[in-house]
C-alpha cells in the first residue's frame, strides 16, 4: 500500500525538486509560491541539473542582486546563490566549511543576507523576503559554525 511519502517521491526529478524547494522556505511563500515561481522561474527549471541526485534542499529564499531575481539555496552539502539571466548567468557556490561568516539584516519589509567566504568573492543578496531573513540567516550561521568546528577537529 503506497504511503504519503511514496506519493511525495513520485513524479519527475523536476517535480520532486520543486516540491522540496517550496517546503524549504522558512515560512509559507506568498500566494502559495506562485509569485516566487514567477521571479525565479528559470532558476527553478534548472535546479534538477544543478543538484546531485541525492542532494537535499534544506532552506531556501529569493532576493535580488543588482535588480536581478536570485534563488538562495542551502542544501545538505553547500550554499548556492544563483540567477540564470538572459545575457549572463550568475552562480555563487560555497561549501559551508569555506564560509567565514553569514551576516543578515532585516528591514521593514525585506532584508539582506551577506555571505563572506574565507577567500574569494562574497555575495550580498538584497530584498530577501522579510520573514525569511532571520530564520535563514541564523540557520546558515549555525551550519557554517558546525562546518568550522568539524574542520578544526
Amino acid at each position: 500500500m503506497p504511503t504519503d511519502q511514496d506519493e511525495f517521491r513520485a513524479g519527475t526529478r523536476g517535480e520532486v525538486v520543486q516540491r522540496e524547494l517550496l517546503a524549504a522556505f522558512p515560512s509559507r511563500p506568498p500566494r502559495g509560491g506562485r509569485g516566487i515561481s514567477w521571479v525565479v522561474r528559470k532558476e527553478i527549471e534548472e535546479l534538477p541539473s544543478l543538484l546531485a541526485e541525492d542532494e537535499k534542499i534544506e532552506m531556501a529564499s529569493v532576493g535580488k542582486i543588482e535588480s536581478r531575481g536570485v534563488l538562495i539555496l542551502a542544501t545538505d552539502r553547500r550554499l548556492v546563490v544563483f540567477d540564470r539571466g538572459y545575457a549572463r548567468r550568475t552562480f555563487y557556490e560555497y561549501a559551508y566549511a569555506d564560509v567565514d561568516r553569514v551576516e543578515w539584516r532585516k528591514g521593514l519589509r525585506t532584508g539582506e543576507i551577506t555571505i563572506v567566504p574565507r577567500s574569494g568573492m562574497g555575495v550580498r543578496v538584497k530584498n530577501v523576503i522579510g520573514n525569511h531573513v532571520k530564520p535563514l540567516g541564523q540557520w546558515l550561521a549555525r551550519r557554517v559554525q558546525d562546518a568550522a568546528a568539524g574542520r578544526r577537529s
